[in-house]
């Protein structure tokens, strides 16, 4: 472990959810550039001994779905946080709660914008205090999703809590540029983690429902989407821009083809698009097509 004199030496971060995927990815990344990893996971068995091998991250318990837990584990990471402050907070921790969105329950519903949003939003305020500290060019990155932008059918929830995200942070990054700290947002496609992994087979809770015809083939689509998401080395580049910059973008967006998304998001009607994903989630039902 290395001594509190070392980590005032680096530049310190603080990133959720760094057990898996994309917080993995990039607390290991950042390590090897010199950055100071101050990282959360969920429980400390879910730690990888990759990071707990590593010298420049340390690893904290937070429980994000209670507001009392959550402080009292800040309270341990702020004891870390060196003299001179924290240079960026990366709200990376989120989760998916998949159905319908006229099936899917309010308890589900607020679970997701808990973990998601609100949880983000608490750190952010927890935070503040130590990048006002550090001083012009302190920032905060939010690791957000194309759901924010683009509303797929039957992730409601997922998309819900993104497009709030969205919106928040946009107005954070106009509040926050007049205290001189920096707000950025990497807008990610689909990326090779565990996240959409995690929804195989739950969907089956909703056979009863109105549109289990359709998701009959999720599972099929989930393991498709992440034969063809883009490998966790794509989010390196964007990442350290939103770090080092002097003057990043207010948003950096992370997708394969990205003219595709701009078509489909900026260009093409909506009644166009929504019949076109219509047709082809009936060309992937059998019970429909025939």
């Amino acid at each position: 472990m290395p001594t509190f004199t070392e980590i005032v030496t680096l530049k310190t971060l603080l990133i959720t959810g760094i057990n898996s995927g994309i917080g993995l990815h990039i607390s290991l990344y950042l390590s090897q550039k010199g950055y100071m990893v101050l990282g959360t996971v969920r429980r400390n068995s879910q730690v990888p001994d990759i990071l707990l091998r590593n010298p420049n991250i340390q690893i904290f318990e937070l429980c994000l779905d209670n507001d009392e837990q959550l402080e009292r584990g800040f309270q341990h990471i702020r004891k870390m946080i060196p003299p001179d402050g924290l240079y960026a907070f990366i709200n990376n921790a989120g989760m998916v709660v998949a159905g319908p969105a006229t099936e899917i329950s309010l308890p589900d519903y607020r679970y997701q914008f808990q973990i998601n949003l609100f949880a983000g939003i608490h750190l952010i305020q927890l935070c503040l205090p130590y990048l006002i500290r550090y001083g012009a060019g302190a920032r905060v990155i939010h690791i957000s999703s194309v759901s924010g932008l683009f509303g797929s059918p039957f992730l409601g929830a997922y998309v819900a809590s993104k497009y709030a995200g969205e919106g928040f942070f946009d107005s954070l990054r106009r509040e926050l540029s007049l205290i001189g700290l920096r707000t950025v947002k990497i807008v990610a496609g689909s990326i090779n983690t565990p996240i959409w992994e995690k929804q195989l087979g739950l969907l089956d809770k909703f056979e009863t429902g109105n549109y289990w015809p359709y998701l009959q083939v999720a599972n099929s689509s989930i393991l498709k989407m992440k034969s063809e998401s883009m490998p966790l080395e794509t989010i390196n580049k964007p990442i350290l821009k939103a770090l080092e910059h002097t003057c990043p973008r207010p948003s950096y967006l992370v997708y394969k083809k990205k003219w595709m998304f701009l078509l489909l998001t900026k260009i093409l009607p909506v009644t166009f698009v929504d019949r076109m994903i219509r047709n082809r989630l009936k060309m992937k039902t059998p019970e429909i097509r025939t």
